[in-house]
């Protein structure tokens, strides 16, 4: 889980000495920390990945897998809205590829608002009925 810079450097050098020098590199958003520091990643990454389900449990200071607060935990949140349309936003202005994957592509309010700030990948849950659900929403959204 990166947070800072300077850990993704780190992981980036481990990467590099263990041979996989070849390879795009990236950054997966899991903290506030990484999603308000994320221009100081633009000049060394060709994509993004959201880890939703922690970016916001981390914002919201929600346990998700306490069942009493579950009610509580909402990645469609202003809070997370806002990081969400932050990172992305920077992620287009240089030429970034934005993702999210897992549950959270599969919802059709979080996506509407990932689409109108241009995200570009949406990786669901390799299950038939959630690609499909999510291929027939999304193009609806986008007017196909």
């Amino acid at each position: 889980m990166t947070r800072f810079p300077g850990e993704y450097d780190d992981w980036k050098s481990r990467a590099i000495e263990a041979g996989l020098d070849a390879i795009s590199f990236g950054v997966m958003v899991e903290t506030p920390a990484a999603a308000l520091t994320f221009e100081a990643f633009v000049d060394d990454i060709s994509f993004v990945v959201f880890g939703s389900n922690d970016l916001t449990q981390f914002t919201l200071a929600i346990d998700r897998n306490n069942n009493r607060l579950q009610s509580k935990y909402d990645e469609t949140s202003a809070a997370l809205l806002s990081l969400f349309e932050r990172v992305i936003s920077i992620a287009n202005e240089y030429d970034i590829k934005s993702c999210i994957a897992g549950q959270a592509a599969a919802n059709e309010s979080l996506v509407a608002d990932l689409l109108s700030f241009g995200i570009d990948i949406l990786s669901v849950n390799p299950d038939y009925k959630t690609v499909a659900d999510t291929r027939q929403f999304t193009a609806q959204l986008e007017g196909d």
